[in-house]
């Protein structure tokens, strides 16, 4: 039996989903984002390390020694995700997608026009000439239309 890991990973939430060749998921996890805009990078690592031992403890753990491929959209340090999974099992494969490509990609295009709306809200053009952003920019310095913004607004509305 083949394994296979997908990660997805913003301002709010790691979100890690362990499967099968049959597609069948054997365990998802979630912790806090992986975005380094809003907290340590040693925090976001510590995170992602129980994360990585929760994902793999119990039968799991026992049964699941090798990944065949780990696909990862990660805003932040992919890279923090990856050695902490490495630490449990070998993967053979693994693939940083960007967040502009990834939808793109689940519904089988290589070019087109998408519009996010997550923690932080951005908009991508890829084209074959290039790739074009708008927005992006962290709750910090605007990200109108984010959960983020939709949450200051009602904090806001409600202390009135």
């Amino acid at each position: 039996m083949k394994y296979y890991l997908t990660a997805d990973g913003g301002g709010s939430k790691l979100l890690v989903i362990l499967y099968d060749e049959n597609f069948h998921i054997l365990r998802s996890v979630r912790t806090t984002g992986t975005n380094s805009s809003f907290k340590p990078k040693e925090q976001v690592a510590e995170e992602v390390e129980k994360l990585s031992i929760e994902l793999f403890s119990d039968e799991i753990g026992e049964t699941v020694k090798e990944i065949e491929s780990l696909d990862m959209s990660i805003v932040g340090d992919a890279k923090v995700v990856l050695e902490a999974m490495k630490r449990r099992v070998t993967i053979h494969n693994y693939h940083v997608w960007d967040e502009g490509k990834t939808p793109l990609g689940a519904t089988g295009v290589l070019y087109g026009c998408v519009a996010q709306a997550g923690t932080g809200s951005d908009a991508f053009l890829i084209q074959p000439d290039g790739n074009y952003l708008a927005g992006g920019l962290g709750a910090q310095l605007g990200a109108e239309g984010s959960g983020h913004s939709a949450l200051a607004g009602l904090m806001a509305e409600n202390s009135i």
